[in-house]
C-alpha cells in the first residue's frame, strides 16, 4: 500500500501494488486543500488517511510567507478506506485538532480501527519553523485513537508523557494488533534533538526509556528481530548516536527486552553520521 500528496488535485493519491510488483488498484482520496500527509497507516482491512492542519500553500509562499503552516482553523480528520476502495468510499472522522508526523500501526480491533502515532497539539515543522520556544506543544507524545466503524464514535487518549517521535514497531507485525511501541525520545530544551529512545508496553501502560548521556544525540530506532524469536520484542534496537564532546559517531544496539540496561553492543563509526531521520532493517540469511 502506498499513497502521495500534491500541491495540485487529487491532492491525495492511494495505491496497491502486489506481491509480484505489480500495481493492483489505484484512486485518488479528495480532501479540501493540500496538507503536509507524512504518513499514514494500514490494518488487514483498511488504509488510513490522516487530513490534519500542517498545510501546503504555494501562493502563500510565493508571497513570502511559509510554504508550510500550521492552521489549526482547518480541524483533523481520519480516513479510513477498505483496502481496494475508491474515493467514495472513504470515511471521514473528526478527531481533537493537533499534528501528527510519524504514524507507528493500526490494527482492526472487531468493529474498531486503533490507530497509535505521535501527536503534538502544534507543529514545530510549520510556520516560524524548529524553535526552542513552547515545546510542550510542538513535541509528539504517543497517542491512540479509537474509531467505531460501526457507531461513528472516535476515543483518543495520551498513551505515554514520554515526549517522543519516530514511533515504530517490530515490522514483522505491522497492520495487527502491537504490545510495544519504540520511539526516539525529544530532549526537552533543543528543539527537534533526541537523546534517547523509549519502549511503550500497551499491556501495561508503561514506558521504558534510555538516556543516550549528556551531548550525545540520536534519531530513529530500528527494530531487528532476532531469528526464531519467539516473542514480540524478540530482538535488537538499532540506532546512530552523535557525541559532539568529542565529535564521534555511533551505532548503537540494544536489547529490545531490556531497553533500560542501554546498549549491547558500541560499533565506533570512522566518520561522521549526519542527523537523519529513518532507516529501515532488511534480514540477511
Amino acid at each position: 500500500m502506498t499513497f502521495g500528496y500534491a500541491f495540485q488535485a487529487p491532492y491525495v493519491a492511494y495505491s496497491v501494488i502486489d506481491a509480484a510488483g505489480e500495481l493492483v488498484h489505484s484512486t485518488p482520496v479528495t480532501i479540501e486543500k493540500p496538507v503536509f500527509m507524512h504518513d499514514f497507516a494500514v490494518t488487514e482491512k483498511y488504509s488510513l488517511f490522516l487530513d490534519f492542519p500542517i498545510t501546503l500553500d504555494i501562493e502563500r509562499a510565493i508571497a513570502g510567507g511559509p510554504a508550510l503552516d500550521f492552521e489549526p482553523e482547518h480541524g483533523s480528520r481520519i480516513g479510513v478506506m477498505p483496502r481496494f476502495g475508491t474515493d467514495a468510499d472513504v470515511r471521514w472522522f473528526e478527531v481533537e485538532t493537533g499534528s501528527v508526523v510519524h504514524t507507528a500501526n493500526a490494527w482492526d480491533d472487531g468493529d474498531e480501527v486503533v490507530l497509535q502515532a505521535s501527536r503534538s497539539k502544534t507543529s514545530d515543522i510549520a510556520g516560524a519553523g524548529l524553535a526552542a520556544d513552547n515545546l510542550e506543544d510542538t513535541q509528539g507524545k504517543l497517542y491512540q485513537w479509537r474509531i467505531n466503524l460501526k457507531t461513528g464514535a472516535v476515543k483518543e487518549q495520551v498513551l505515554s508523557a514520554v515526549h517522543c517521535d519516530f514511533t515504530r514497531v517490530n515490522d514483522t507485525h505491522a497492520c495487527h494488533k502491537t504490545r510495544y511501541v519504540y520511539g526516539a525520545v525529544f530532549n526537552p530544551a533543543r528543539p527537534f534533538s533526541f537523546d534517547g529512545v523509549m519502549k511503550f508496553d500497551n499491556e501495561t501502560q508503561t514506558t521504558i526509556t534510555y538516556d543516550y548521556g549528556d551531548n550525545r544525540f540520536g534519531g530513529e530506532v530500528v527494530f531487528a528481530p532476532k531469528v526464531g524469536a519467539q516473542t514480540e520484542d524478540g530482538g535488537y534496537l538499532i540506532c546512530f548516536v552523535q557525541d559532539e564532546t568529542v565529535n564521534q559517531s555511533e551505532c548503537l544496539i540494544l536489547d529490545a527486552q531490556d531497553v533500560a540496561a542501554g546498549p549491547i553492543a558500541t560499533i565506533l563509526v570512522p566518520y561522521r553520521v549526519p542527523y537523519g531521520f529513518h532507516a529501515g532493517w532488511v534480514g540477511h540469511a
